[in-house]
C-alpha cells in the first residue's frame, strides 16, 4: 500500500510541475492565473485517469484500462501547451499517446503484461515531458531576468 501512495505522490508531482512553472513564468494577471489554474486542473484529471488505469491493471479489469486509457489518450491531444512549445509538445505528446494507445490495445486483447509495460512507458513519457518543461521554463525565466 505504501508503494501505491508513493507512486501517487510521484505522479502528482510530475503532473503538476508544468502548471507551477507556467504560473511562475506567465506572471500575475488574472487571465494568466486562470490559465495556470486550468492547467493544474487538467493535469490533476490526467492523474486521476492514470490512477484508474493502475487500478485496472492491478485488478485485471480490462474495461477500466481501456475506458480510462482512452480518456488519457484524448487528453494527450490537448493543445494546452502548444502555444508555448509547439514542436517539442507535439513530439512529447505523440510519444505519450503512442504508449497509451499500445496499453489500450493490449488491454483490448487482454494481454496484461503488454498493457502494464505500455503503461510504464506512458509514465516515463510523462516524466520526460515534465523534465523538458521544467528545464525549458528555468531557461526562459533566466533569460527573462537577464533581459531586464
Amino acid at each position: 500500500m505504501k508503494s501505491k501512495a508513493r507512486l501517487n505522490a510521484v505522479l502528482t508531482v510530475l503532473l503538476l510541475t508544468p502548471a507551477v512553472f507556467a504560473s511562475l513564468m506567465f506572471g500575475e494577471t488574472s487571465a494568466e492565473k486562470k490559465e495556470a489554474k486550468h492547467a493544474k486542473t487538467f493535469m490533476r484529471q490526467k492523474l486521476v485517469y492514470s490512477q484508474d488505469v493502475l487500478e485496472g491493471l492491478t485488478l485485471e479489469n480490462y474495461d477500466l484500462i481501456v475506458t480510462k486509457g482512452m480518456k488519457m489518450w484524448n487528453m494527450g491531444k490537448s493543445n494546452l501547451w502548444q502555444v508555448i512549445f509547439a514542436d517539442e509538445y507535439q513530439k512529447q505528446s505523440a510519444s505519450y499517446r503512442g504508449h497509451v494507445m499500445a496499453m489500450v490495445e493490449a488491454a483490448r486483447e487482454q494481454k496484461l503484461e503488454a498493457a502494464r509495460e505500455a503503461y510504464v512507458k506512458s509514465l516515463q513519457s510523462c516524466y520526460d515531458c515534465h523534465k523538458y518543461f521544467k528545464v525549458e521554463q528555468r531557461a526562459r525565466l533566466q533569460k527573462a531576468k537577464e533581459g531586464k
